[in-house]
């Protein structure tokens, strides 16, 4: 719509520009047609003709006058007859002349005058004829300069009425412009009170999770120090023992579900800005080990395969913030294993490219489905595991994207060939310092 709105009003612009130029161009042809008719060539001719003309008569009666009285005043009529000659045949005259078809006459004449006795009855004639030439042509050039005003006249009409039309256009499209600038305005208005209104409605949630989240680890500390003080009393009882190690299970996965709601909340403030991040120089092999180590017994019996790719120089090195790092790991890790049947493994492979870390955690499940691609690394989404009744509030991936993404990093997710999810983490080995 806007695309066509310029296209319009740039088309209305140059018809304006264009009639404007065409009134100018037809404003300065008026004045030349005007000035051109201040200075009528043709008046000068008839003039100059009609003299020729008397001068030859006043010979012609000379002529035949009795008496040499005449001949003094002979000999001055044929001078002044020469001189009206002189002024017709001037080359100024000369474009006049040739469209009158008077010019070749004119010679013939001036030849006839060179004579000794010239005819002045048949140069009478001729200067008759081409008397009656010039006004023919005289009557035609101000026929057609009449005809060339009308024209420019008209065109100078059909101008301004374009540009009266085209003005015209162009206020109606400018007052449409308004209406819709004031219509956007007035939506855009209601879009930021929505939008406070969603921020204020967003600040109330966060503030209630945080609130639920630390009075919820109050509870489960009591729980687990209880469990452990169970455990040392009734030591040997080892029913009660494999109920209390399900206990304190159940209390460390919800102590990790609520750390990760509060790493959710943190990482929902801080996106688009980062976190500050302590870069140290890590093994990486270290760090993978820290994150199996933190599941304790839930991931022993689940072979773990940790691939090095061939030409690795071992230990491989890399800046980056340790904990957060570690974090990234046991969100994929705990993905892997949420997703995995029970006793299939899960595969660690590690390589580099470009100055750039590559780590892929892949899985022995189901893989994803392609409907949830796109939303895969949104917060709160859960997808399939929502179908499959998995444990998880839908943050560990967003988390995990969300860390990598601010060591200058990026977490893709694929399917494998044969069955199972891979999901790929490229990290700078080496941090650029601003």
């Amino acid at each position: 719509m806007r695309r066509r709105e310029r296209w319009f009003t740039g088309a209305l612009l140059l018809l304006m520009a264009a009639s404007a130029g065409l009134i100018g161009y037809s404003l300065m042809a008026l004045a030349n047609l005007q000035k051109d008719l201040s200075q009528d060539p043709g008046e000068d001719m008839v003039w100059a003709i009609t003299q020729a003309s008397y001068q030859n008569n006043l010979l012609l009666q000379a002529q035949y006058a009795p008496g040499e009285g005449h001949r003094g005043n002979r000999a001055l009529q044929h001078a002044l007859l020469r001189g009206r000659l002189a002024v017709l045949l001037a080359p100024v005259q000369e474009p006049f002349m040739e469209r009158a078809g008077a010019r070749e006459p004119l010679l013939r004449i001036k030849q006839m005058l060179a004579e000794p006795q010239p005819d002045h009855g048949l140069i009478q004639v001729e200067l008759h004829t081409i008397g009656q030439q010039i006004m023919r042509t005289r009557l035609d050039l101000a026929g057609e300069r009449r005809d060339d005003h009308e024209d420019l006249l008209r065109l100078l009409i059909v101008c301004i009425g374009g540009v009266t039309l085209a003005g015209g256009l162009l206020c109606w499209q400018l007052l449409g412009s308004l209406s819709r600038v004031r219509r956007a305005r007035d939506q855009a208005r209601g879009l930021l009170d929505a939008l406070e209104r969603e921020k204020e409605a967003t600040r109330r949630y966060r503030d209630f999770v945080s609130v639920m989240s630390h009075q919820l680890r109050t509870p489960l500390a009591v729980i687990d120090s209880s469990a452990q003080r169970l455990a040392r009393q009734d030591a040997e009882h080892e029913a009660v023992q494999t109920r209390l190690q399900r206990i304190r299970s159940s209390v460390r996965q919800l102590n990790q579900l609520v750390t990760r709601v509060l790493q959710g909340l943190r990482v929902d403030e801080q996106r688009g800005e980062g976190v500050a991040l302590e870069y140290q120089r890590c093994d990486w092999e270290d760090l993978v080990r820290q994150a199996l180590d933190g599941f304790g017994e839930l991931l022993a019996t689940r072979p773990i395969e940790l691939n090095w790719a061939p030409g690795i120089v071992r230990p491989l090195w890399i800046e980056c913030d340790r904990l957060w790092c570690v974090e990234v790991l046991t969100n994929l890790i705990s993905n892997a294993d949420k997703y995995s049947p029970p006793g299939a493994p899960i595969t660690i492979a590690v390589d580099k490219a470009d100055g750039m870390l590559v780590c892929s955690v892949c899985d022995s499940g189901p893989g994803i489905p392609e409907d949830s691609m796109p939303r895969l690394f949104e917060p709160f989404y859960r997808g399939q595991a929502q179908e499959t009744g998995s444990d998880g509030v839908g943050l560990g991936l967003s988390i995990a994207r969300a860390l990598v993404h601010w060591h200058g990093g990026q977490l893709t997710a694929t399917n494998r060939s044969e069955c199972g999810a891979c999901f790929t983490l490229q990290l700078p080995l080496r941090q650029s310092r601003a």
